[in-house]
């Protein structure tokens, strides 16, 4: 007889009773034998968006796995195969029929069916909890974001000045005491990085000269303390012609981690 969890079996109607339990599981359960299917249930076939299991051996467990995870299961199945350590729960996104993306939760045990030494995964579709954590970082994206240009230092230099004047924020981003208020252009570039001040004076000759706008990411002031954005535009006389430029800077040290 066969003792189960509230029930008892006998030995002719255990097999029957458990193949159909997992046939009609509504977890996704895929066996396998050195990357080649041996079983999959009717929901593993629905997940994959298979019709049914021979469209399966036709593609192979890696078929179904996205090409950016393969390499990763290959190498997770050898060492689990060859005895050493390897996880038994893991994330891994897998290939629709269509060609979507499918992320699934894999827990992985070990069985012999028909005689072969095989790997068992049964799967949970994890879409939902993907969403929630890419809807969540995106969020705290927009937020550091607002909160960063919040912050922004603001300058003005007009080319018949020798003085570019500086906000309060610019000052402390730059380095400067915050009643400085005021530094010439080539004081301004010399805050920055010495590799990327050339940079800075093609920017500032592109804006004037070319009567456009331009914009730098992340670069760093001397000493890598900070890496500011840039972000420059033209100013105008009533004429048309430019009397100088005008930007922010923007403080997104945080934003690269």
């Amino acid at each position: 007889m066969a003792e189960g969890h509230g029930c008892l079996l006998t030995d002719e109607n255990a097999g029957e009773f458990f193949r159909e339990l997992i046939e009609h599981s509504v977890d996704p359960i895929l066996v396998h034998a050195e990357m080649r299917p041996i079983y999959a249930n009717q929901a593993f076939l629905r997940l994959v968006g298979m019709r049914g299991f021979d469209d399966l051996l036709a593609c192979g467990v890696d078929g179904i796995v996205a090409v950016h995870d393969r390499e990763r299961i290959r190498r997770t199945h050898a060492l689990r195969r060859d005895g050493h350590d390897a996880p038994a729960v893991m994330d891994v996104d897998l290939l629709h029929r269509d060609g979507s993306i499918i992320p699934v939760e894999s827990r992985v045990s070990h069985c012999r069916l028909q005689g072969q030494e095989c790997v068992s995964l049964c799967l949970t579709d994890v879409s939902g909890r993907k969403r929630i954590e890419r809807d969540y970082l995106e969020q705290r994206q927009r937020f550091l974001e607002a909160e960063v240009v919040a912050q922004a230092g603001f300058f003005r230099w007009v080319r018949q000045g020798d003085m570019m004047e500086l906000s309060a924020n610019a000052c402390t981003l730059l380095g400067l005491e915050p009643e400085t208020d005021a530094c010439s252009p080539s004081g301004f570039v010399d805050r920055f990085d010495p590799d990327h001040q050339h940079e800075l004076w093609q920017a500032f000759a592109a804006v004037t000269e070319d009567k456009g706008e331009w914009g730098l990411e992340a670069v760093p002031t001397r000493g890598r303390l900070r890496y500011l954005r840039i972000a420059l535009r033209a100013v105008y006389r009533e004429d048309g012609t430019v009397d100088g430029l005008s930007g922010f800077l923007v403080d997104v040290t945080e934003l690269r981690r």
